[in-house]
C-alpha cells in the first residue's frame, strides 16, 4: 500500500516536469531586436553614402565594428580595397600588409620573408652552415672557427681584441692607445711613430714594404702610401668585382697576396729570385707559383697599372678560388686574366680591335693555342698576341650573346668551383675551336 501511494505521487508530478516551455528571457529579446535595429541604421548609412567616398565607407566600418557588426565591418572594408587596392587604412583595419608588392596577411608576413630569404641565397648558390646561411667558399673557415668581420677572417683572440678597442692598420692590429696616433697622421715604424713621409722613405725598400689590406686583398706595396690608396686600390677594387661576377659571387676562401712593385727595376730584381713557372708570363703581372705564399705580383707602371692589376688580381682570383686539385690550363687562366686586364671593357675593347697590332694583324687558331700555349716558352710579342686573342674569347662569352658558347664558358668556371669535372669542361670548349674562330671572328665586326 506505501509502494502504491508513492508511485501515485510520482506520477503526480510528471505534468510539471513534462509543462511548456516559458517565454524566451527579456535580455535575448532585448538584444535580437537591438541588431535587428543596428543592420537598420547600417543599411540605411550605407544608402546616403556616394559610392567612391572610400574615407566615408570607412567610417562607417569603423562604426559597424564598434557596435558588434562584424559581417559588416568586414564587408565594408572589402569594398572598399575591391574599389581601391592600394587603401592602405582599409588594408590595416583587414590585418594586411605590403611585402614585394603585393597585400599579404600579417599572420602570414613572417613564413614569406623566410621564404623569399631562402629562394635568395639558394639562388647564390649559398648553404645551411649551423643554422646560418653562408657561402660554400666561407665553410672551410668557419670550421677553423674564424670569423668574417668587413670581409676580413679573424681569429677568436683578433675579434676579442678588436671588441676591446684595439685597431687596424694596414691589415696589423695595434693597441686601443695607437687611434690617437694614427688620428694625428703618425705611422708605426720599428717601434716608434713617424710622419707619412717618413713613413713612405722607410717603406720603399723592397725589404720593408707596405702592408695594407683591403677585403680579400693583402697588398705589399714600396710605393707611396697615397698611391696605394688613391690610384692603386680603386683599380684593384674594380678588378676584384669583375672577377665576382665572373664567377657568380663567389669569392676566395684565402686572401689574395698582391706584391706590387714600384718600379721596373725592383720588378725585375724579384723576377730574379723567384722561379716562374707555366701558370705565370713575361707581362707586367704574373703568378708567383713557386712561392708558397702564391703571390701574384704586378709593376706599378702608371700607363698600365690598371691593365697590370687587373691581370695579376684575376689569376689571384682563379688560384684562391678554386678547389685545390683543381688544375686550370694556362690558356684559361691568361684568357680570363686578359679580359680583366684590357677586354672586360667595350670602349677599350672597340679601340683595342681598330688599332692593336696584336689583333689588327689577324687573330690565330684558337686550336692551336689550347693545344700548345705555354707562356714560359713565348716571347713578348708573341705572349701579347695570345693574351689578346684570348682575351678576346671571354670577352665572347661574356657579351658575344651566343647562348651555347656561353654555357661551355659557365661550365668550365662552375667545374673549377666544385672541383670536379674541370678537364672535361676545358676539353669541350676545346672541341669548339673551329667555332669559335669563326663567332669571335664576326664578334669583332660588331
Amino acid at each position: 500500500m506505501l509502494i502504491s501511494r508513492v508511485l501515485l505521487a510520482s506520477l503526480a508530478s510528471l505534468p510539471a516536469a513534462f509543462a511548456a516551455p516559458s517565454a524566451p528571457c527579456a535580455p535575448f529579446v532585448a538584444q535580437a531586436q537591438d541588431e535587428e535595429a543596428l543592420k537598420k541604421e547600417y543599411k540605411e548609412r550605407r544608402e546616403k553614402l556616394g559610392k567612391f567616398d572610400l574615407d566615408a565607407h570607412l567610417e562607417l566600418a569603423r562604426w559597424c565594428n564598434g557596435v558588434g557588426l562584424k559581417r559588416e565591418y568586414k564587408a565594408q572594408l572589402n569594398y572598399i580595397v575591391k574599389e581601391d587596392p592600394e587603401h592602405a587604412a582599409a588594408r590595416k583595419e583587414l590585418g594586411q600588409v605590403k611585402f614585394d608588392g603585393q597585400w599579404v596577411a600579417e599572420s602570414q608576413l613572417e613564413a614569406l620573408k623566410k621564404k623569399k630569404e631562402e629562394d635568395e641565397y639558394k639562388a647564390k648558390g649559398w648553404t645551411k652552415y649551423n643554422g646560418e646561411w653562408v657561402d660554400p667558399a666561407d665553410i672551410p673557415n668557419l670550421k677553423k672557427g674564424l670569423v668574417k668581420v668587413d670581409g676580413r677572417w679573424l681569429s677568436a683572440e683578433e675579434k676579442s681584441k678588436l671588441d676591446q678597442g684595439w685597431v687596424f692598420l694596414e691589415g696589423e692590429l695595434l693597441p686601443p692607445d695607437a687611434g690617437e696616433k694614427l688620428k694625428q697622421g703618425l705611422f708605426p715604424v720599428e717601434g716608434g711613430w713617424v710622419s707619412e713621409e717618413q713613413a713612405d722613405t722607410f717603406h720603399a725598400k723592397w725589404a720593408t714594404p707596405w702592408q695594407i689590406t683591403e677585403g680579400l686583398v693583402r697588398l705589399r706595396t714600396n710605393v707611396k702610401r697615397k698611391v696605394a690608396l688613391e690610384k692603386v686600390f680603386p683599380e684593384l677594387k674594380l678588378a676584384y668585382r669583375r672577377m665576382k661576377t665572373i664567377f657568380r659571387s663567389t669569392e676566395p676562401a684565402q686572401p689574395i697576396d698582391l706584391y706590387l712593385l714600384g718600379s721596373i727595376n725592383d720588378f725585375n730584381k724579384y723576377a730574379e729570385n723567384t722561379e716562374i713557372g707555366a701558370e705565370s708570363s713575361n707581362y707586367g703581372a704574373y703568378l708567383d707559383a713557386a712561392n708558397e705564399k702564391r703571390p701574384v705580383i704586378a709593376l706599378n707602371d702608371e700607363r698600365k697599372l690598371r691593365h697590370h692589376i687587373g691581370y695579376a688580381i684575376a689569376l689571384g682570383y682563379m688560384d684562391r678560388v678554386k678547389e685545390a686539385k683543381v688544375v686550370i690550363p694556362p690558356w684559361f687562366q691568361v684568357a680570363v686574366a686578359g679580359y680583366n686586364d684590357r677586354f672586360h671593357d667595350k670602349t677599350d675593347r672597340k679601340w683595342l680591335i681598330e688599332n692593336s697590332p696584336y689583333i689588327t694583324g689577324g687573330l690565330g687558331k684558337y686550336a692551336d693555342l689550347f693545344e700548345t700555349f705555354d707562356p714560359s716558352q713565348m716571347e713578348a710579342e708573341s705572349f701579347l698576341k695570345a693574351m689578346s686573342q684570348l682575351g678576346l674569347l671571354v670577352a665572347y662569352f661574356v657579351d658575344g650573346g651566343n647562348a651555347k658558347h656561353t654555357q661551355l664558358f659557365q661550365e668550365a668556371m662552375q667545374a673549377v668551383l666544385d672541383g670536379k669535372g674541370a678537364d672535361g669542361k676545358f676539353r669541350a670548349i676545346a672541341k669548339a675551336a673551329k667555332e669559335l674562330d669563326e663567332a669571335v671572328g664576326e664578334f669583332l665586326k660588331k
